[in-house]
C-alpha cells in the first residue's frame, strides 16, 4: 500500500496541473486563400488559389467524393492506362506530388466564345487555362494552354463542389499532359 501511494504522490508530482482542462483542438479550417463554396466560380476560384498556393488541403475541399478527370480524346487514347479511372483519389495523388515538384504558374480567365451554365444544383464553367509547373518536361518548352470545363454540383451541405473536370487543349501541351507526368 505505501509503494501505491508513493506512486501516485510522484504521478502528482509530475504533473503540471493534473485537474486542469486541456487546451480545446482548433477545427481543421482551410488556411490561405480560400472563399467557402457557396458558388460555382468560388470554387474554380478556389482551385486558381490552391494552384497559386500549392495548397493541397484547400484544393482537396474543391472536389466531390464522386470526382472524376477527362482528358482529351486524343489524350486518352494516346494513353489509356494513363487516365483510366481518374477519380478523387488519384487526383489527390497527382495533384499532391504535383504541388511539391517546385514552382507552379496558372492563369485561368474566362473565355468569350463559350458560356457557363450555372443552375439551382448544377453547373458548368469554362476556363481558359496558361500552366506551367516546375519539374514538368511537358511544360519545359511551352505551357501548357486550353480550355478545362469545370462541371459543379451542390451537395447535401449546400456547398458546391468539383463533380467533373474535362481538359480540352489548344496546343501541344495540355493540362493533362503535366498531370500525367506526376501519376
Amino acid at each position: 500500500m505505501k509503494r501505491v501511494s508513493l506512486i501516485f504522490v510522484f504521478f502528482l508530482l509530475s504533473c503540471v496541473d493534473p485537474f486542469s482542462t486541456r487546451e480545446p483542438k482548433q477545427p481543421s479550417i482551410p488556411s490561405g486563400h480560400y472563399e467557402m463554396p457557396t458558388s460555382p466560380e468560388k470554387v474554380v476560384s478556389n482551385l486558381y488559389w490552391s494552384y497559386s498556393d500549392r495548397n493541397l488541403a484547400n484544393f482537396l475541399t474543391v472536389l466531390s467524393d464522386s470526382f472524376t478527370f477527362s482528358a482529351s480524346a486524343e489524350d486518352s487514347l494516346a494513353n489509356p492506362e494513363l487516365f483510366a479511372f481518374w477519380d478523387c483519389s488519384v487526383e489527390q495523388d497527382v495533384t499532391g506530388r504535383m504541388f511539391q515538384s517546385g514552382y507552379i504558374y496558372l492563369e485561368l480567365s474566362i473565355p468569350e466564345d463559350f458560356e457557363d451554365y450555372i443552375g439551382e444544383e448544377t453547373a458548368n464553367l469554362y476556363r481558359e487555362y496558361l500552366l506551367i509547373v516546375e519539374g514538368s518536361s511537358a511544360t519545359s518548352s511551352a505551357p501548357a494552354e486550353g480550355m478545362a470545363l469545370f462541371e459543379l454540383g451542390k451537395e447535401d451541405d449546400d456547398w458546391w463542389y468539383l463533380v467533373r473536370w474535362t481538359d480540352i487543349p489548344s496546343s501541344s501541351v495540355s493540362w493533362a499532359d503535366v498531370k500525367s507526368e506526376f501519376r
